[in-house]
């Protein structure tokens, strides 16, 4: 392990914290600038930091997956460790001034890629690192005392574990699963039963198979010119002869690493690494990183990941892919539920039951982390650089979203309220909120030009957000709506407006409907047109049946006189289709009707064709010797006649 090494400005800068009051004063060291001078809040009714430190030649920058707070040496003393590399893009501008001066001192590849530990105002450590870092984490593998915590660095296909900074062990992804048919060409290859132009033909039916072929095989590809040329030819066959001895194997590369809880949801409890890799999978490690519990296959390469639960009872593994998608690996099981975005995901995080997303359109949006039903949305000006959680601890607690802005600025969302913005010097390239030192709500921010900063929550810090009484300011404003909705809401709006009227008017015209209602039926009753119609003043009551199913029936009938007198001499006329009926007595005259005693009539008839399943009512007349116009008018619906 080299020397510790301390930053050039720790030394310019004795005091580690500064006061409430200096956090609006330029209250920074020589070598910190102006970035105190700058970092100005625009709400200053609420203001949430307390500028700490910063140190402008610091030459540090990393992205959040590659910074972290652990307690290294278990004694409740939190270090800021960051993983970088020159080869990270924003660090490739931000070193540039000071490569210049350093580059009689450089050591290769041990320059670009660096460990480097800090504590209170300076640099404490600084390991080099043999591949480029992806994810740094830091967990508890045992309850054992001393607790002392592990620290994971995710790089290439290895996870360097390390204890006390010292190495510890090493994790390396297992090997692919390699197809049998690129499989047997390499063997024959090796073996010199196969020509190399007609291998190439051969990896290229399985390439354009969508199958995933070894690096090996990718290289082998890139060679051929497509002219099958002599040069050609030999170039290949030097590609194989360099190889001929050495097995074909394929290992995947880890895309992101996050930490799930194993059995308890603490900040000491121990936890388990969880891994996703540029093949489609997401790997659970034990808690000693030493083999996989779990693996899923996601239907595209993992970017980001953000853990919730535990591994034991339930747990939740959010990860936001590649194709634009999200999605959820729940109690071992992939969700049905995806999340589709409109444009690239570029942050994850989240926040109790809910899931934080950051797109490259400039827009936050945020999920329900069971059901996946979208909440609300975040509208930006600007590009998002970076997104965390600030989880504020001690004897207040609240949850809020810092979003870091490519306008220099940082602001702080509770639920979807702007609660705090401030401006920052420069570009941030990763921030991480945690625990430094002994204070327990820290932020650590990188920032493009290779500055460092820390930032504390003010103890009167206000995060719940403004509380709005009312109705939306959205309610003011008019809609665009259809012709059909608007006249339906016009005619709406009328009809309450005039009810009163519009009920009187609508009971007078029911009124008027039923008397003509009455009036015509009362007409069609007394002109004898209606199926049992009676003529005014008549005191004759007319009952008529019919018996039989055919082709034979009986018609009875029924008369009585509710009259004071007895009538004599009233006839009783049958009218029916002669062609289709036989009626022995269409015509009848009545004995003396003596009042209120019913006298019965029977009338035979019979069916001429029944098999023609044809019938018409019969009427039937009660007439008056000194009138035209029938006493009583009966209409008797005959049925089908059955077959004998």
């Amino acid at each position: 392990m080299p020397p510790a090494t301390t930053s050039s400005s720790s030394a310019s800068n004795p005091s580690a914290v500064a006061n409430s009051s200096a956090s609006t004063k330029n209250a920074t060291s020589p070598s910190s600038g102006s970035s105190s001078s700058t970092t100005t809040t625009t709400d200053q009714s609420n203001p949430i930091w307390i500028h700490a430190w910063d140190d402008a030649l610091a030459n540090t920058c990393a992205p959040r997956q590659c910074i972290a707070f652990c307690d290294i040496n278990g004694s409740s003393d939190y270090k800021l460790c960051m993983a970088q590399s020159l080869t990270y893009p924003v660090m490739r501008f931000a070193s540039a001034a000071s490569s210049s001066s350093s580059a009689p001192h450089s050591n290769g590849a041990h320059d670009q890629h660096k460990l480097r530990i800090f504590r209170g105002t300076g640099l404490l450590h600084e390991i080099p690192l043999l591949e480029e870092p992806v994810a740094l984490k830091s967990y508890y593998m045992d309850y054992k005392a001393p607790r002392v915590p592990l620290l994971a660095i995710a790089s290439g296909s290895n996870v360097f574990l390390l204890k006390n900074l010292q190495p510890f062990y090493q994790f390396r992804l297992p090997e692919m699963e390699i197809n049998a048919q690129e499989m047997e060409i390499w063997n024959d290859l090796r073996e010199n039963k196969l020509d190399v132009l007609k291998a190439v033909n051969e990896l290229k039916e399985l390439k354009d198979k969508d199958l995933m072929l070894t690096k090996r095989s990718l290289e082998f590809l890139s060679l051929d010119n497509g002219t099958g040329s002599l040069e050609q030819r030999e170039d290949l066959q030097q590609f194989v002869d360099e190889r001929r001895n050495f097995p074909l194997k394929q290992t995947s590369v880890i895309t992101c690493m996050e930490v799930l809880k194993k059995d308890k949801d603490e900040d000491d409890s121990v936890g388990c690494l969880v891994l996703g890799t540029e093949d489609n999978q997401v790997l659970v490690l034990d808690q000693s990183a030493s083999r996989v519990l779990k693996t899923f296959r996601v239907p595209a390469t993992p970017v980001s990941m953000s853990m919730s639960g535990k591994l034991d009872v339930d747990y939740r593994i959010i990860v936001s892919c590649r194709n634009g998608n999200v999605y959820t690996i729940k109690n071992d099981q992939i969700s049905g539920i995806v999340i589709e975005l409109e444009s690239q995901p570029t942050d994850l995080v989240t926040i109790d039951k809910t899931i934080l997303i950051g797109t490259m359109s400039n827009t936050i949006h945020c999920y329900h982390a069971r059901s996946g039903k979208k909440q609300y949305s975040i509208y930006l000006p600007c590009a998002i650089k970076d997104m965390e959680v600030l989880d504020m601890r001690g004897s207040r607690n609240a949850k809020c979203l810092i979003v870091a802005l490519e306008n220099n600025e940082l602001r702080v969302y509770t639920g979807k309220q702007l609660t705090n913005l401030i401006k920052t010097p420069d570009r941030v390239a990763g921030m991480r909120f945690g625990t430094y030192g002994s204070e327990t709500n820290t932020l650590a921010l990188t920032f493009a030009n290779g500055a460092l900063s820390f930032k504390f929550v003010a103890r009167t810090a206000k995060l719940e957000g403004k509380s709005q009484t009312g109705p939306p300011e959205e309610q003011n404003t008019p809609l665009n709506l259809p012709k059909r909705t608007k006249l339906y809401i016009e005619q709406t709006k009328r009809e309450k407006e005039y009810a009163v009227e519009m009920h009187r008017i609508f009971q007078r015209d029911l009124c008027k409907l039923r008397l003509t209602t009455a009036k015509a039926y009362v007409k069609i009753l007394t002109d004898g047109q209606g199926p049992l119609s009676y003529s005014s003043g008549s005191t004759l009551r007319l009952n008529a049946q019919v018996q039989g199913l055919g082709p034979l029936y009986k018609i009875r009938l029924a008369i009585q006189n509710s009259g004071q007198r007895a009538m004599h001499g009233i006839p009783i006329l049958m009218q029916y289709n002669q062609g289709l009926y036989t009626i022995e007595r269409p015509l009848m005259t009545l004995p003396a009707l003596v009042p209120n005693i019913p006298y019965k009539f029977t009338v035979d008839v019979k069916h001429n064709n029944p098999e023609e399943g044809l019938s018409e009512p019969i009427n039937i007349f009660v007439c008056s010797p000194g009138s035209s116009i029938p006493i009583i008018t009966a209409v008797v619906e005959m049925p089908l006649a059955g077959e004998i």
